[in-house]
C-alpha cells in the first residue's frame, strides 16, 4: 500500500499551543560548569602528579627515608640466619664426633 502525500492526515502544530517544556539554563550552565571543573581539576592533578613523580625519580628521592633501616634490619636478619646456620652445623658435627668415638671406644672394649 502506498500513500501518497494527499491521503496522509496533516495536523496543524501551533507552535505557540505546543506543549514545551522550557529549559532552566542556569541549572544546566551550572552542571556543565560543575562538570567541566572537575575535569580540568582531574585532569591538573593528574599531570601534577605524573610531572612531579618524574621529578622525584630525577633527584633521586623516590626512596623512602628510613630505607636504610630497612635494609639494616634485613642484613641482620639474613645474619642471624647465617649464624644460627652454622651453630646447627656445628652442633650436628660435634654430636657425629662423641657418636665416632662412642663407637671407637665400644669396639675397644669388645676386643
Amino acid at each position: 500500500a502506498t500513500f501518497k502525500m494527499a491521503e496522509l492526515p496533516v495536523e496543524q502544530y501551533n507552535r505557540e499551543e505546543s506543549d514545551t517544556v522550557p529549559i532552566d539554563t542556569s541549572e544546566s550552565e551550572y552542571r556543565g560548569t560543575w562538570y567541566w571543573t572537575k575535569r580540568f581539576g582531574s585532569n591538573t592533578l593528574a599531570v601534577i602528579d605524573y610531572v612531579g613523580g618524574k621529578l622525584a625519580y630525577f633527584f633521586g628521592i623516590t626512596s623512602p627515608d628510613w630505607q636504610y633501616a630497612v635494609d639494616m634490619h634485613e642484613d641482620m636478619k639474613r645474619e642471624e640466619e647465617r649464624e644460627k646456620k652454622e651453630d646447627e652445623e656445628a652442633v650436628e658435627e660435634i654430636k657425629s664426633r662423641i657418636a665416632q668415638r662412642m663407637q671407637a671406644a665400644e669396639e675397644g672394649k669388645e676386643n
